[in-house]
């Protein structure tokens, strides 16, 4: 028995048949033709479905921002492929500050949920003041 494979569902494009178009998913899947890509984009979010666009690293919601369209979302995230299972999952596009940020923010907390579910006492962090070289003792 084969575990199913996870494949990113979202629009990547429109291919014209003469005065027709199709839209066509990340993964390969494409609507019959249609007069208009907008009737093509919906007939593929409808019939195929699509993946939320949300960062597996954050959990930042880009579809949340309002006005903008499918292409939009593009720049904003990218499809990675996982080479053990052979699926795909979405994560912010370039891996921003922020992104790393949240997911620094999310790692903590997992560790600290994990250690106390075992009963293990996580010690308060603590800050530390580090002198610059531009400090001066005077």
């Amino acid at each position: 028995m084969t575990t199913p494979v996870a494949r990113v569902h979202l629009p990547n494009g429109f291919l014209p048949v003469g005065k027709r178009h199709r839209s066509v998913c990340t993964c390969g899947w494409m609507t019959t033709p249609r007069a208009t890509e907008d009737r093509a984009l919906t007939a593929l979010l409808s019939d195929h479905g699509w993946t939320v666009p949300i960062c597996v690293l954050c959990e930042t919601d880009h579809q949340g921002y309002v006005g903008r369209d499918w292409f939009a979302l593009q720049r904003e995230v990218e499809i990675l492929d996982d080479p053990y299972t052979g699926g795909t999952f979405l994560v912010c596009r370039n891996s921003p500050q922020s992104c790393r940020d949240r997911t620094d923010q999310r790692m903590l907390h997992l560790d600290r949920t994990v250690a106390e579910n075992f009963g293990i006492e996580v010690p308060r962090p603590r800050l530390r003041v580090v002198k610059s070289s531009t400090d001066r003792d005077d």
